[in-house]
């Protein structure tokens, strides 16, 4: 499943990732090290020189090989032959950041093309499967995978392609001249470099392994030092002259040498493999000084530095290389929860021969509704209840995401797992959504303002809305006095990236757009947080007013909106535990109570 969905992300990239422009720039930032090993090599080999216009041949000069002394042939001195040399180098140098410049751009516009696209389809399925994730929720799951898991795949294809594309033609390069400078000497490396890296591995395996295993010591015998830190008040409750149990100080020792033996098992790992390190470079280095110093000497001191440095700069792009099976996994994983998402089936569909719902006029009815939330985790078992239509409900819960899960039902952004939710007896899986939407809506407490004017926020760019009738909407829920001393009143830019709204005005816009369109049930989440008293006055005002024609669930957030409530529902442990006025369970309920305490009493904190 993961190689198949980093296949289909890589695939998905391939028309955007302009393989010309990728292979000619990856085979030109690849090659091009290489030849400035070379001219490193042909500069220290005109540094170590005898005479000023001539060297000793070797390797490193091409075609003078035959390890005669030879004459330099550009401009007759070493001086000006290092001149043009170290020009030679800048220009390669250029023309690496040239084409790392090229690659660097296709990887990246390949990758952004991606994650694009990605994003489009997250967006689209999104508004295919409706709001199917509960409220309260810090974030909803489609945004999450928008933000965190696309970046994800966007930052791995860039490692994937941008190490991929030029790692291997790297490696192939330098080491090819490594092993032309001596063939011998490259394999030896490339065994010590192997060696160490599978002990390097096989000793971080056994780290953690024994880390794990005396963590494992050091937490049960932690445990028994908690143990016997309580049987103090035993000793003293018998009067006993020392506590029962083993001696503490004993225990003590023990849990420190075990918590040690943790500690130090993972660290003594780096210096181990700093120490194989340090032993195979110095068994190289003794290697090419046997080399050297031979009589006639078997490598020049050039040849030495070009086969050390194509070593040295083959390890890097190597490193990344070894590193690509991690990258694609995390790719994969991303990809998969991004692609599982996008195959989901929109949970809340119509059947066919569905009915419209009209204006609610009787009751809403729960009928033995279970209910789970999208970690599986039960909020509502079984419950059943009846709420009159033209009331003033609130819903409270112990577990207020039992209340926020509850208020999604009303609204049908999903279904229950078992039961029906009828209005005036008309179940919800069998009406038409249209007709749902038109008289069941919800406002949540954050007010889910856009950018855009203050008139678009409140009609959604819905064109069957006039000014006139927008205005109405915000002075029935006492939303205009504040409008108006905005900027530019309704055609004032709010949201993001527009003028600030206290939490207080935005949720009185959301009031205002949810009123606008006159539904006969409206489910509100009352805002908690950022509430003045001014801001206080004016929202009991606007819930007030908007209660006037129609039935109103609360999810309440302040001690006044429970005291103004006709019937309020008390839920705990999924079940409804009871209902009733404020008045009337402050007096009978003993949870209600306690509840209330815990959410309203200004000093239940400075109780101990």
């Amino acid at each position: 499943m993961q190689g198949s969905s980093f296949d289909k992300v890589r695939q998905s990239g391939a028309g955007r990732l302009g393989r010309i422009s990728l292979n000619i720039g990856a085979a030109c930032s690849a090659l091009l090290i290489p030849l400035l090993v070379l001219v490193l090599g042909v500069a220290v080999h005109l540094l170590v020189a005898r005479e000023s216009t001539a060297a000793t041949g070797g390797w490193p000069l091409g075609c003078f090989v035959d390890g005669k002394t030879f004459r330099w042939p550009f401009f007759g001195r070493s001086d000006y032959c290092l001149l043009w040399l170290t020009g030679l180098g800048l220009f390669l140098s250029l023309l690496e950041s040239l084409s790392l410049i090229v690659l660097n751009g296709v990887v990246h516009r390949a990758a952004l093309g991606v994650a694009s696209q990605l994003k489009s389809d997250i967006h689209a399925q999104a508004f295919r499967l409706g709001s199917s994730d509960l409220l309260g929720a810090s974030r909803s799951r489609p945004e999450e995978l928008f933000t965190d898991k696309v970046e994800a795949v966007r930052q791995g294809m860039v490692t994937y392609w941008r190490a991929n594309a030029r790692g291997w033609v790297a490696v192939a390069a330098l080491l090819l001249l490594a092993v032309m400078v001596n063939a011998l000497l490259t394999l030896l490396a490339v065994l010590v470099a192997v060696i160490i890296w599978m002990a390097g591995n096989r000793l971080r395996q056994l780290g953690r392994a024994r880390a794990e295993h005396w963590a494992d010591h050091a937490e049960t015998r932690h445990e028994l030092l908690v143990e016997d830190m309580r049987l103090t008040s035993l000793a003293t409750g018998y009067s006993l002259h020392d506590k029962p149990g083993a001696p503490f100080e004993a225990g003590l020792r023990e849990y420190r040498a075990h918590a040690l033996h943790s500690y130090t098992s993972t660290v003594m790992v780096t210096p181990l493999i700093l120490l194989m390190v340090l032993a195979g470079v110095s068994l190289l280095i003794m290697v090419i000084g046997f080399n050297i110093v031979d009589d006639p000497p078997r490598m020049t001191i050039a040849e030495s530095v070009v086969w050390a440095a194509s070593l040295i700069c083959a390890y890097f792009p190597a490193s990344r290389l070894i590193r690509l099976p991690k990258t694609r996994k995390a790719v994969a994983d991303a990809a998969d929860e991004i692609f599982r998402y996008l195959q989901r089936e929109p949970s809340v569909t119509q059947v066919a021969h569905a009915r419209p719902v009209l204006r609610l006029q009787k009751d809403i009815q729960l009928d033995h509704i279970t209910l789970a939330d999208r970690n599986g985790h039960k909020v509502l078992s079984d419950v059943s209840a009846t709420i009159p239509a033209g009331g003033k409900i609130g819903l409270v819960a112990t577990d207020p995401q039992t209340a926020v899960s509850l208020a999604g039902l009303f609204v049908r952004y999903y279904d229950p797992a078992a039961g029906r939710v009828l209005l005036d007896g008309v179940d919800l899986h069998h009406a038409t959504i249209d007709s749902l939407r038109r008289q069941a809506l919800l406002v949540a407490a954050d007010g889910l303002l856009f950018t855009g004017t203050v008139s678009n926020n409140i009609a959604c760019g819905d064109p069957r809305y006039s000014v006139l009738q927008v205005t109405e909407a915000a002075r029935k829920i006492k939303a205009y006095d504040f409008i108006q001393q905005l900027p530019r009143g309704l055609e004032t830019v709010i949201g993001s990236h527009g003028d600030h709204l206290t939490d207080w005005q935005a949720f009185l816009i959301a009031l205002a757009r949810a009123e606008l369109r006159e539904p006969s049930l409206l489910v509100v989440e009352e805002l908690q947080h950022g509430i003045d008293e001014t801001g206080a006055a004016i929202v009991d005002q606007a819930l007030h007013a908007t209660a006037e024609s129609r039935t109103l669930i609360l999810l309440p957030g302040r001690l006044a909106t429970l005291r103004w409530l006709d019937r309020i529902y008390l839920f705990h442990d999924g079940q409804l535990h009871a209902q009733g006025s404020h008045a009337e369970l402050l007096q009978s309920n003993e949870l209600y109570r306690h509840w209330n305490y815990m959410h309203f009493n200004p000093f239940r904190d400075k109780v101990r």
